[in-house]
């Protein structure tokens, strides 16, 4: 008997390597375009946003199933598994960077300038007095603190004439 060795031994090409590798370069790019389009911030895990971009994937490929440039032409495409993005390594990578980035923008909120804060609280300010004078307007009532002096003795001389 010969002595083999557990050494393996180069992997002889196949034919369907060039075909594997252009339908894996193809799901790729349908990945990048579905990433940016679902929404990574509305989802609390990463296993919930690959099962939401597992289902836009899997609605693209039928789509494309009718394209004569595509590995699916033709064919009847099975639905695209969430599983098979956590565990294939490049579309992991691809899931992950996007899922992540969007953590830092909800964990980590833009510096607000002084400006920005000062004009909040101007706005603020005046959305409390339209309220102020709303809440006079409603009851009728002179006890508004916003009522000008002015406008107030206008409407007694007003009235004063009607009389």
């Amino acid at each position: 008997m010969k002595n083999k060795s557990n050494v393996p031994r180069p992997r002889k090409p196949s034919t369907f390597d060039r075909y594997v590798a252009e339908r894996s370069a193809h799901i790729e790019k349908i990945i990048e375009h579905t990433l940016r389009v679902v929404d990574a911030t509305k989802y609390s895990n990463l296993t919930d946003y690959c099962r939401a971009v597992a289902n836009v994937v899997s609605e693209i490929r039928a789509a494309k199933a009718g394209d004569p440039n595509s590995p699916f032409y033709n064919k009847a495409v099975r639905a695209f598994s969430y599983v098979t993005l956590l565990r294939n390594e490049s579309y992991r990578r691809l899931v992950e960077g996007v899922f992540d980035h969007s953590r830092v923008k909800l964990e980590q909120p833009e510096i607000i300038s002084e400006g920005a804060l000062l004009k909040i609280a101007s706005l603020d300010a005046q959305i409390n007095l339209l309220k102020d004078r709303l809440s006079g307007i409603k009851t009728g009532s002179s006890s508004n603190a916003l009522v000008d002096a002015g406008a107030q003795e206008s409407i007694t001389k007003l009235r004063e004439g009607l009389k």
